[in-house]
């Protein structure tokens, strides 16, 4: 079962606090048992008041929330930093604490980078926060996903991304079949996690170096990765080289080569492929070749980088 603690900022989006709440509601109605509970809370307690005007009724502060729950997460607005007070970011320390997943929702990744908590993780936020994201936390990494969820930390770039963002949790905490049912009664197809440089290069990224990440996304199964990311941005090798480095501080075949990870550690956690099927999905060249590549990111073998992730669910 899903518990979750959510909390919520004035100015938040108010179809985004639905997308992340209404299907566990529709989980419930489906699964004949309880398959979510959650509390809606503000830092002050009282109403949170949507970016339309419209208030979001809360059951109290977060302070006061039920201890005890799988999910922590805070939905910020536009402007995060009319948040984060010092009670706020000393409160989510203490919840780092416990046992339970912490997750920012839109902005809400400034907020776990400014209390400290985002180091070593990969954040996904709205495009539109991204750079000035960077300039603030150099150190941090991002995701390059709508959304990204660990064993302890999750983020989520808002928007419509919230919706597979509450899927994912309910197939996490719940079960995959009821997320698949309650996806089917939203008449939705779920979305990856995979990169979305078709909208991010919308906002932050050099529109080159958008369709060169594009190309790779959408070919890492295919050989010439680089090169052909190079003919989509319209660039010689050695200038996307120095696109990448100047822009994402990497260069094009780290960028790739941590695209196929990704993809394969994501298939390894949700799905029953064959480990053969993933290693040729992810672009790499055989079983050994991509052993090898799992044993470097995580010090596990394929099959028990498979297992610790079920475990970790």
């Amino acid at each position: 079962m899903l518990r979750a603690t959510v909390v919520l900022s004035d100015q938040v989006s108010w179809l985004g606090v639905a997308m992340l709440v209404e299907p566990w509601r529709i989980a419930n109605r489906l699964g004949g048992e309880t398959s979510a509970r959650w509390e809606l809370t503000t830092w002050s307690g009282e109403p949170a008041i949507a970016s339309n005007g419209m208030p979001i009724p809360v059951s109290g502060a977060a302070a006061d929330a039920t201890p005890d729950v799988d999910v922590v997460l805070l939905y910020t607005s536009e402007a995060p930093e009319t948040t984060l007070t010092p009670g706020l970011l000393d409160w989510l320390t203490q919840r780092a604490d416990g046992t339970a997943l912490l997750g920012g929702i839109d902005t809400g990744a400034e907020a776990l980078a400014a209390a400290g908590l985002l180091s070593g993780h990969l954040a996904a936020l709205h495009f539109e926060e991204v750079p000035a994201f960077r300039e603030r936390h150099r150190d941090l990494e991002l995701a390059f996903a709508t959304y990204n969820i660990e064993k302890r930390r999750a983020t989520c770039a808002g928007g419509t991304a919230t919706l597979d963002f509450s899927l994912a949790l309910l197939s996490r905490f719940a079960s995959d079949a009821i997320a698949a049912r309650t996806a089917d009664v939203l008449i939705y197809d779920r979305r990856s996690t995979l990169p979305t440089p078709e909208v991010a290069g919308a906002g932050w990224l050099d529109p080159r170096l958008g369709r060169a990440i594009h190309s790779m996304a959408h070919g890492l199964a295919e050989p010439g990765v680089v090169q052909r990311a190079a003919a989509a941005a319209e660039l010689s090798e050695r200038q996307l080289l120095r696109l990448f480095r100047a822009e994402l501080e990497t260069t094009p075949r780290r960028f790739a080569s941590d695209l196929r990870m990704r993809r394969a550690r994501t298939l390894l956690a949700e799905t029953g492929l064959p480990v053969t099927t993933i290693a040729f999905a992810c672009g790499y060249g055989g079983v050994s070749e991509f052993a090898r590549a799992v044993r470097g990111a995580t010090g596990r073998s394929p099959t028990d980088a498979r297992t610790a992730a079920s475990r970790a669910r």
